[in-house]
């Protein structure tokens, strides 16, 4: 083993049981609270006996993946993998842990250290978790329980990260859009069930957007009842996840459109339902922008001369910020893509494009320009939480703005290779390793 792999597991090892008692503790407090952040650890000045060489594996597996996936660094408990489940992984042992946890322990870790032997463990311990998983699913008392859905969201953060290209992840969502619409709107409005709803509601819209499925995210419940005790808590990202779920609906009608003869009365319904959440935006960025001092800067980009496309880069008051103008981008995107399919036929007037005076885009038509913008503001997130990198939001964000582009453009090229992330220096080989099982595909676009 390494030094370099060494020095990771003990900071991982440690980081990991700190951060499981500050969560334990939090839980004396109100059950609202953020939880704190433990002191950020310097692997200089572990003790080289921290976790002995002869430790478990499985448990060694389970701290390096608190360490990429569990970070509350900035998102907290808004975008990801919720903290809470941090406890859990603690307070179990591996031997009564579900499987599906030590598989995409293993895989982290085997392709962050590009690890053969751990990576043939992942596949081993993924093939238990599935028959695992099975059995699970088969008994009515424990099908819908959070730990069946823990050990589902898991397996699609797995298969992600076996193959930059496979498609089993799809599989999973489906699953686990089985075992979300089972439960009902009801069962996410504890503060438990709302950490991780963000993630599984991109992950819902993700896979629909992918195979041209609408979604039940889109039903009025699912977009009122799990905020409804608390309706502040429902922050401006949640709201542009909901046009998000009407979008699969707007692709999914599309496409059987497409497929018939004379259909000019179903797109021009089509169009106006469009044009309607194309102004829901709108105001949505209205408001957004109006509760905003100063929420973007331009920076000039340091980077290489070779490497750059951008002489600006992004930088934001919070990460948060970042996310949901990524966000937002995003949904423009989609929706403007769906718009200029819809151009043939009858429509209302809409308003596309307002000056902005600030760094930010806001209301345009252009689409290119909102994928540039997206891209400008990678190196921020990534800056500021290399745990974003993880998240089903990063993938979201990424792709959309990557399938922008024409594959040969320097954009795409640029995206491709994450040249945001300057994974040039040695200390980032880690991430540079689980960066290329997370490449962009350019799945995530309206298709004519």
């Amino acid at each position: 083993m390494t030094p370099r792999i060494e020095r990771s597991i003990a900071t991982a090892h440690v980081q990991f049981h700190e951060f499981a008692e500050a969560t334990r503790n939090s839980h004396l407090a109100s059950p609202s609270s953020r939880i704190s952040r433990p002191p950020r650890l310097n692997p200089a000045t572990l003790v080289t006996n921290t976790l002995p060489l002869t430790a478990f594996k499985d448990d060694i597996f389970i701290s390096y993946l608190y360490s990429k996936l569990f970070d509350s660094n900035a998102l907290g408990d808004r975008c990801g993998l919720p903290a809470d489940w941090v406890l859990e992984l603690a307070n179990n042992p591996q031997k009564s842990r579900y499987k599906s946890w030590d598989a995409l322990a293993a895989i982290v870790f085997g392709q962050a250290h590009q690890c053969k032997d751990v990576i043939l463990t992942s596949k081993e311990l993924y093939q238990q978790a599935l028959s695992e998983l099975r059995c699970v699913l088969s008994n009515a008392s424990d099908r819908c329980t959070d730990s069946t859905v823990a050990s589902m969201t898991a397996l699609c953060k797995y298969d992600r990260l076996l193959s930059a290209t496979g498609g089993y992840w799809v599989l999973h969502v489906d699953g686990l859009k089985a075992l979300l619409e089972s439960r009902g709107p009801w069962q996410q409005k504890s503060y438990a069930s709302k950490t991780i709803f963000l993630e599984h509601r991109i992950m819902l819209v993700t896979e629909a957007i992918i195979t041209s499925r609408s979604t039940f995210l889109r039903c009025p419940l699912w977009k009122t009842v799990p905020w409804e005790d608390d309706p502040a808590s429902k922050s401006p990202i949640d709201y542009l996840v909901d046009i998000g779920a009407d979008i699969t609906e707007y692709i999914a009608q599309a496409k059987i459109f497409n497929s018939k003869c004379n259909q000019g009365a179903e797109n021009t319904n089509l169009k106006f339902q469009v044009a309607s959440s194309l102004e829901e935006l709108n105001t949505w960025w209205h408001h957004w922008e109006a509760e905003q001092t100063e929420p973007a800067s331009e920076l000039t980009s340091h980077q290489d001369t070779n490497e750059s496309i951008f002489h600006t880069l992004l930088e934001y008051d919070t990460l948060w910020t970042a996310f949901t103008v990524c966000y937002y981008d995003a949904i423009r995107i989609l929706l403007l893509q769906l718009w200029y399919i819809l151009r043939p036929f009858p429509g209302p007037k809409i308003i596309l494009d307002e000056p902005n005076r600030t760094a930010l885009l806001g209301i345009t038509s252009n689409s290119k320009r909102l994928a540039r913008e997206i891209l400008r503001s990678l190196k921020y997130c990534y800056r500021k939480s290399q745990r974003f990198i993880y998240t089903s939001s990063f993938l979201f964000i990424q792709d959309v703005a990557y399938g922008c582009f024409y594959q040969g453009s320097k954009e795409a090229a640029w995206a491709g290779r994450h040249s945001w992330a300057e994974l040039g220096s040695f200390d980032n080989i880690e991430e540079a390793n689980i960066l290329r099982k997370l490449l962009p595909l350019g799945n995530l676009k309206v298709r004519n």
